[in-house]
């Protein structure tokens, strides 16, 4: 008898509107509505967000300096992984004219300094984060 009335008493909030059963389990209060931006005329932009908010000038002076930080370590990483390429190329043709039981010093340095440029290129493309 006890869960016929829980049962119905439950059905009967569902009916009314007063449970706010959601499917998924998403919070309402978590998604603030979004505010109209409808009618939009032909060729208009959407209203952009509050991140493009002008920033103070110290904000943007670090911000301009990680860009640069950004640019100049991409260069530095292309240029090296050029060298890279070159190194490479030469210790390819080094090693297939020397025979099997013989390995010069000059070729070890060679690709020790290809496994560091290796690293300097790998370091250099992970950017500076905010």
């Amino acid at each position: 008898m006890l869960r016929y009335l829980l049962v119905a008493s439950f059905l009967m909030l569902l009916a009314t509107g007063h449970g706010n059963a959601q499917v998924g389990g998403s919070n309402p209060a978590a998604h603030p509505p979004v505010p109209p931006s409808w009618p939009m005329k032909i060729g208009e932009n959407p209203p952009v967000s509050d991140s493009t908010a002008p920033l103070n000038p110290a904000e943007r002076m670090r911000m301009e300096a990680m860009n640069k930080s950004n640019v100049k370590r991409q260069q530095q990483a292309s240029a090296d992984a050029d060298k890279l390429l070159q190194l490479a190329t030469q210790l390819k043709e080094e090693i297939s004219q020397t025979n099997a039981n013989t390995l010069s010093i000059q070729t070890i340095k060679k690709a020790q300094e290809i496994e560091k440029l290796a690293k300097s290129v790998k370091n250099n493309l992970m950017p500076v984060s905010q």
